[in-house]
């Protein structure tokens, strides 16, 4: 298939920068290369009608680490790595905030609080041997971030959140949550203002190096242009194979409206690798991918039963057990993952470049690399 003069001239224009995947990476890429290139010059492709990984189907944690999460990154990787990833994830919301506006992605500053069940043990840390860590964990994040006792002990969780059968809790002051559904309407906004095309519903299959061009092969037809953008994220791996980055499925749910609610606020259980927070009168419940493995490297939407047995057992016994609700919704997004947690930004041929990798962090990081991808291009041009 072919594309016709009125495609070409009409939808695809002059496309000399080319970006694939209208995430927020993607998107944020967009908005900094046309603050040095000409706007109408750049064209942002996305496969899907929203975006297809992670950016419309995340749970909408402003999120930066739990304390067990980041304990156990001190411990498998360099105090500097460390550092580096909290900075970005802290420096990467405030750009995210200062972009949009809180009002327009609903920004709240709620907090984050890690729980500690008793029924279950912590895999992998004990509610009294992360007490004893905070501490460290609190001079660790004044020197990364130069925010004072980020972390501190939550007592009484029966009287303040209706929660039984827990050990104790750990709060993180600066966390928060945003509506995703927002967030994403503006970013969009904000990219097509500046007139940068969208184009939807093109999968890009290869593309390949020529002399001063690249040449895109989509499942709709060939184009080429000048430069090219990867920001695929979790669906990398066609695209850029020898890269360090495979998929990560996550399973979230929704339940129905719940009367009196008293779960309000953003929570983490489990290293971080299961989350709930309140929408609305709602409670949202996620992840789990660690009670199956590997089963859950794969782009393939829908849910393991394994993972969607625990959750829901997990809401009925521990969050809710006095409450009457259903699942209202159901949906699966993406992550991307690989052996190191840091992002992977650089040049994929001399006129290709990708930011990937987002370690499940991307509405945390996707703004800060998003200008990070388009800095790399900036200096590597001499704009």
């Amino acid at each position: 298939m072919e594309f016709s003069y009125w495609e070409r001239r009409s939808f695809l224009g002059n496309a000399k920068y080319c970006i694939i995947g209208g995430g927020i990476v993607g998107l944020s890429t967009a908005l900094n290369l046309a603050q040095g290139l000409p706007a109408s010059e750049i064209v942002i492709f996305e496969k899907s009608p929203f975006s297809g990984g992670g950016s419309t189907k995340n749970a909408g944690f402003a999120c930066f680490g739990s304390p067990t999460e980041v304990l156990s990154d001190l411990q498998s990787m360099s105090k500097k790595e460390c550092t580096d990833l909290i900075r970005l994830r802290f420096e990467g919301l405030k750009l995210l905030r200062s972009t949009l506006g809180d009002h327009n992605i609903d920004y709240q500053h709620c907090g984050g609080l890690e729980l500690f069940s008793e029924n279950e043990k912590m895999e992998g840390k004990d509610f009294e041997e992360v007490l004893e860590s905070l501490p460290m964990l609190n001079t660790f994040m004044e020197e990364a971030i130069g925010e004072k006792a980020v972390y501190h002990e939550v007592s009484h969780l029966q009287e303040s959140h209706a929660l039984k059968g827990m050990q104790g809790g750990i709060n993180n002051r600066l966390e928060g949550a945003i509506d995703t559904g927002k967030m994403m309407k503006s970013l969009t906004a904000k990219v097509n203002d500046l007139g940068i095309r969208i184009v939807r519903g093109m999968e890009l299959l290869s593309f390949d190096e020529q002399d001063g061009s690249v040449d895109l092969h989509f499942d709709y037809g060939k184009i080429s242009c000048e430069q090219l953008f990867i920001c695929t994220n979790s669906m990398s791996q066609v695209l850029l194979p020898n890269l360090d980055v495979h998929p990560g499925r996550n399973t979230v749910l929704l339940t129905s409206p719940i009367p009196r609610l008293k779960l309000k606020g953003t929570f983490h259980m489990f290293e971080g690798y299961v989350y709930f927070r309140n929408i609305g009168d709602r409670l949202l419940l996620g992840g789990g991918r660690h009670w199956a493995g590997a089963e859950e490297n794969t782009l393939e939407h829908g849910s393991n039963p394994i993972i969607e047995k625990k959750l829901l057992s997990l809401l009925r016994e521990d969050l809710l057990p006095k409450n009457d609700f259903k699942i209202d919704y159901q949906w699966s997004g993406f992550l991307g993952l690989g052996n190191k947690k840091s992002p992977i930004i650089q040049k994929v041929g001399n006129h290709s470049f990708c930011a990937v990798r987002m370690g499940g962090m991307g509405v945390a990081i996707g703004s800060e690399i998003g200008r990070q991808l388009a800095q790399l291009f900036f200096e590597e041009h001499s704009f």
